[in-house]
């Protein structure tokens, strides 16, 4: 059986101007409170606080429609939210279907399935990243040999939720390829039952996370609601929300009843206005409803995406989506509080600033690193100035950036980098709306050590290290907070702050030189066997799957890499070597990847030859004949001209070295260094250097089938019109060669 164990929760959708919201007790977890305790367990307990976008400012959301323009191999197509049908798969950013088996991870694969989509879309390959890494990073008593100091209470496997997946993101704990932390039992009481913490893949992550990013809207899947989604669609791929699942839910489905909780989570990453009502039966009157990817594997459902009615009570209900995938460039991280969770601070003020500060340490105090990013547990209605502070809480020795916020969620602010080394402080002022405070109450992004479900316990706590303020200069120590009059415990609160430091400054990958094995150290020609040495310098390059290299025109446009030899066995010492094999004479363009980030080098492929007189193809030198003109060495060396000084030689069709006086006919051969050149006279089918009777019944007798051409040389020569085919109109040529004067 399925496991189907997800969590409700809130985050903020980015749009530029203030969104009004409102912050209040959740109705679900009222809900979640009222269920027996084995009920409990089927079903995690939600947040004690949401914050809703009211009507009016969803229905102002959803009137911004997002278009976006894509090029498909029919030209450019414009997508937008009135769309009658979209599917982010027709676009190549949605990665495969998996499968959780009897693994309660289902938030863990919608986590990782966003966050492969983000990657896509931010210029990675897809890539197929591991559940059981966030599984066991996330929990506090999964290894045997020791406790996950910062990790959740609960089980491994008795389900999460998206704040969990972001807290594993923003630790830097992941994300891992599934090839190097893969299940090894198809039973969670197997798998998890030996896990040390010495079997974790000891790299830091390649990939890192910008923002996260919720709505919470409360009602049914309203037409405000509809295009606030489809919008979030067309800009990020995919979307992620719950669902009130069941044992055996069918391909089409509904679930109309309000009052049951999510208990799954699912991706979205399409819609179709026009799916029958009737499809989803259930008393379903309204057409239409959402493409979802599961994660049940591919042969459940329609190929493992199931299609939601619009009028289903949950799946609306909140959705979030991932931005910004970028290479980490960092080498240490530091979470002031290794899990996120919000809570409402209800001591009133008559103030819309508060302020937080926290005390940051190196890991050796005597060894400098370089600050360089801070992301931040973001509330509502909110614009939070970042600053450096050198020896204290009210300090503001650099600015290092702001963020505005909308709804809940996470963002990052990256920086020039700042040398710290000991002890500093990551000072911040939140500037409130005053419109969008509730209860004159303020959000407090910190995570407390109340018992329950969602918390993470506490071990190594200790005072003057977190601070609070509603005045910016008199800071009160944040350990000293007891309960609010909600009965929440602040006791050991903690500000949920991210931090990220390099060890060494480095460079971004760039182009050092380009070279070539060439004679002449400059040049590369057709068909020469040399090639270009692309060097180049990188930057916390560690894993060769991050790495693609392939070559373009020079617009940039097209994918000309089927034309060259590209050969990436020595990119660990950074080069690249690139042979043209089948590309024309011209300028192209070397991408070289890691990741998303690369550079470009321009390669200029030459030509031993040019000429105005004879075609080209490919290394065929093509001479549509003049009757009573004579081609010999002499003629070619009058009417091609040469890019090179290497000697060349002419050769008959047999191989024998010709003088300049000698007869070109169709299979001789022009020889310059490594390589060779073909002359075709049209219509000299047999090779003698004229074009005679005997040529025209070679073609008639192909074309009938009595003797059948098979020689290239021979095909080439007899296609006198050029047009790829050998019909009556090649014999008529020759015939009409022949009787001319």
């Amino acid at each position: 059986m399925k496991k189907l164990l997800c969590l409700i929760i809130t985050f903020f959708f980015v749009i530029p101007s203030v969104i009004a919201s409102s912050c209040e007790a959740n109705p679900d977890y009222e809900k979640w409170l009222q269920l027996s305790d084995s009920e409990r367990e089927n079903i995690p307990e939600p947040l004690p606080y949401v914050c809703y976008l009211d009507k009016k400012e969803l229905k102002k959301l959803s009137s911004s429609q997002s278009t976006k323009m894509i090029s498909t191999e029919n030209g450019v197509k414009t997508i937008s939210a009135t769309d009658a049908r979209y599917d982010s798969r027709d676009y190549g950013v949605i990665s495969s279907i998996k499968d959780q088996g009897h693994y309660g991870n289902c938030w863990a694969q919608t986590g990782n399935a966003l966050f492969e989509t983000a990657a896509i879309i931010s210029g990675f390959k897809e890539y197929n990243f591991s559940e059981k890494s966030v599984i066991v990073n996330t929990f506090y008593d999964v290894f045997k040999d020791r406790y996950n100091v910062g990790g959740y209470n609960g089980g491994p496997d008795e389900g999460g939720n998206i704040f969990m997946y972001a807290s594993y993101l923003y630790r830097h704990q992941g994300p891992v390829f599934e090839e190097d932390y893969p299940y090894l039992s198809e039973d969670p009481n197997i798998e998890y039952s030996n896990i040390n913490s010495n079997s974790l893949p000891n790299t830091k992550p390649l990939l890192e996370l910008d923002s996260l990013n919720l709505i919470v809207a409360d009602g049914n899947c309203s037409d405000a609601k509809k295009s606030v989604i489809k919008n979030a669609l067309i800009t990020y791929g995919a979307v992620g929300t719950s669902l009130h699942s069941i044992s055996g839910m069918p391909t089409y489905y509904v679930e109309k009843n309000n009052s049951l909780l999510p208990n799954h989570e699912v991706t979205i990453i399409g819609w179709d206005d026009n799916i029958p009502a009737s499809k989803f039966g259930n008393g379903v009157t309204t057409n239409g409803g959402w493409l979802i990817k599961n994660s049940w594997g591919s042969s459940r459902g329609d190929n493992g995406i199931y299609y939601v009615s619009y009028e289903d009570a949950v799946v609306c209900d909140e959705f979030y989506y991932f931005s910004g995938v970028q290479l980490n460039n960092y080498d240490n991280a530091y979470a002031t509080s290794e899990q996120s969770v919000n809570y409402i601070d209800e001591l009133a003020q008559n103030t819309n600033k508060y302020y937080q500060s926290i005390k940051m340490s190196t890991k050796n105090s005597n060894v400098t690193e370089y600050l360089g990013k801070v992301s931040l547990f973001l509330t509502p209605g909110e614009t939070i100035d970042i600053y450096y502070g050198k020896n204290g809480p009210d300090k503001k020795d650099e600015y290092l950036g702001s963020i505005t916020s909308y709804s809940l969620g996470l963002s990052s602010v990256e920086f020039p980098e700042i040398p710290v080394k000991g002890d500093y402080y990551i000072n911040l002022v939140y500037n409130y709306q005053s419109n969008n405070r509730y209860n004159n109450t303020y959000a407090l992004s910190c995570k407390t050590d109340a018992e329950s479900s969602f918390s993470y316990t506490l071990t190594d706590y200790t005072g003057g290290k977190y601070y609070y303020s509603y005045d910016g200069s008199h800071f009160t120590d944040i350990s000293t907070l007891s309960y609010n009059d909600q009965g929440i415990h602040y006791d050991n609160c903690r500000p949920s702050v991210y931090v990220y430091t390099k060890s060494v400054l480095g460079n971004e990958m760039s182009l050092t030189f380009v070279s070539t094995t060439t004679e002449t150290g400059d040049d590369v020609y057709i068909n020469s066997g040399d090639y270009f040495d692309i060097a180049f310098t990188p930057d916390n390059i560690t894993d060769n799957r991050l790495y693609s290299v392939r070559v373009v025109d020079q617009q940039m446009n097209t994918d000309l890499s089927n034309m060259f030899n590209i050969d990436v066995t020595h990119i660990n010492s950074n080069h690249v070597y690139v042979t043209p094999t089948q590309a024309p004479a011209g300028s192209y363009y070397v991408n070289v990847r890691y990741g998303n980030i690369g550079f470009y080098a321009l390669i200029q492929v030459k030509d031993y030859i040019y000429s105005t007189t004879y075609a080209r193809e490919n290394n065929y030198i093509l001479i549509n004949p003049v009757k009573g003109t004579d081609y010999t060495v002499s003629t070619m060396e009058n009417s091609i001209t040469f890019n090179t000084t290497n000697t060349r030689t002419y050769l008959s069709k047999t191989g024998t070295a010709l003088n300049t006086q000698s007869k070109i006919t169709t299979g001789s051969k022009l020889r310059i260094r490594n390589t060779e050149y073909t002359f075709i006279i049209l219509g000299d089918v047999n090779g003698d250097g004229l074009i005679r009777s005997n040529d025209y019944i070679f073609i008639k007798n192909h074309i009938m089938e009595y003797s059948t051409m098979t020689d290239p040389i021979q095909l080439k020569a007899a296609d006198c019109t050029r047009d790829g085919n050998i019909r009556s109109n090649d014999y008529i040529a020759i015939k009409n060669y022949i009787m001319s004067s």
